[in-house]
């Protein structure tokens, strides 16, 4: 079951290509005995500072696959065109939210940037904080992967290889790492991160990395 409405899609055409849009599905709304039950919904940020999301278009499938949002949105993109004309390019957001589902990072890449493939993306990436990046890399849509999930994902490896006491340490050196706005800082961050957690004992060299890391830490 697909659903959009007449305001979602005047929303979508008026604001889409300037504001991030977010999708995600859950299996926990739709009380079916028999079989799960996914939400899926695709919304808009506040127009208002603090307000809530605005629905721009949902779906209940009994499936979670790549495919099935690449349909729904398909389905959306054909509507949008019914009211808008064929000949209009179907607006891209410039940035698109999700949890690490792979199922919607892949769905994005396909929906929004068209012949990109995941290692096209990666590639992206790479040329953009190297600073090489052409115009297109600039301008089609940036894939997001929610930090929240992310780190619940490092808490859970971490608790299977540190102490209870160590896995906030871990949590707080990722944090650093995936903060970082640089290829360079990034270098820096790992590099003493690998001297920390590398080093048998608090010698000079483990004490300089930890205090390099406390600063970076302050600046951020």
């Amino acid at each position: 079951l697909i659903c959009f409405t007449a305001g979602g899609i005047a929303a979508y055409h008026k604001f889409a290509s300037t504001i991030p849009l977010s999708w995600d599905a859950t299996g926990g709304i739709i009380v079916n005995r028999k079989k799960r039950i996914f939400y899926y919904e695709l919304t808009m940020s506040s127009l208002d500072k603090g307000g809530s999301s605005l629905p721009i278009a949902v779906m209940l499938s009994a499936s979670h696959g790549t495919m099935d949002i690449i349909h729904w949105m398909n389905c959306f993109i054909e509507k949008y065109k019914q009211v808008y004309g064929y000949t209009n390019p179907f607006p891209k957001p410039p940035v698109i939210h999700s949890d690490r589902a792979l199922v919607f990072l892949l769905a994005g890449i396909q929906v929004f940037n068209g012949d990109e493939t995941m290692d096209r993306y990666i590639e992206r990436c790479w040329r953009i904080i190297q600073r090489v990046a052409t115009k297109r890399d600039l301008e089609i849509t940036v894939v997001h992967s929610c930090l929240g999930h992310f780190m619940k994902n490092v808490k859970v490896n971490a608790s299977k290889i540190l102490g209870k006491k160590q896995i906030s340490f871990g949590m707080w050196l990722m944090a650093l790492l995936v903060n970082s706005n640089t290829l360079d800082e990034m270098m820096i961050i790992w590099r003493n991160i690998c001297i920390v957690l590398l080093s048998t004992n608090q010698n000079d060299q483990f004490k300089i990395s930890l205090s390099t890391l406390s600063k970076m830490a302050d600046q951020m």
